[in-house]
């Protein structure tokens, strides 16, 4: 979320994989509030939006063209507890998490309102399911696009009280 942080070319979700060592192996998903973005950040999974020493992140390009990503010196913290800035008021949106839990394992999405978004995928606002292979770890997300895409995080335009979302649930013992 540092400012001084650039991407081009690049969808605004970082995703990192976990494994708890008891199982529990999923995907971290996190979109940032940048200093450029209106909305605050939201975390799926107990995603903290730090990159620990060490660990692999995967990252979107959205183009055919190149594409990049610096995250410099200024982004490294010691103490995530220092870090106050919100870099600037944002605009709160409502939204609804989910969860999913089965035999201790659990998955989670959530569903937000956000007015510039579309119906299908948007890389600043959405994030594409990434499906973990652990068959016990149950797997949550919603539907929606014009195929029918998968994502952890999606961001609607509005709703009222006759609003569909199509969720899915794979949770096999």
């Amino acid at each position: 979320d540092e400012p001084t942080n650039t991407k081009t070319n690049m969808d605004a979700t970082i995703y990192s994989y976990y494994d708890d060592g008891s199982g529990n192996n999923n995907f971290q998903y996190h979109i940032g509030s940048q200093a450029t973005s209106t909305y605050p950040s939201v975390s799926l999974n107990n995603a903290s939006g730090f990159i620990e020493p060490g660990k692999a992140v995967f990252v979107k390009a959205n183009n055919n063209g190149a594409s990049s990503i610096a995250i410099t010196d200024a982004a490294r913290i010691h103490d995530p507890s220092e870090v106050t800035s919100d870099y600037g008021a944002k605009t709160a949106n409502e939204f609804i998490k989910l969860q999913a839990s089965l035999s201790g394992k659990t998955d989670e999405m959530l569903i937000r309102i956000i007015p510039e978004s579309t119906s299908d995928y948007d890389g600043e606002y959405d994030a594409v399911k990434l499906f973990t292979q652990s068959a016990s770890v149950p797997q949550l997300y919603a539907i929606s696009g014009a195929n029918d895409k998968s994502f952890a995080i999606n961001s609607i335009t509005s709703y009222d009280v006759d609003t569909e979302i199509k969720l899915g649930l794979n949770a096999r013992t």
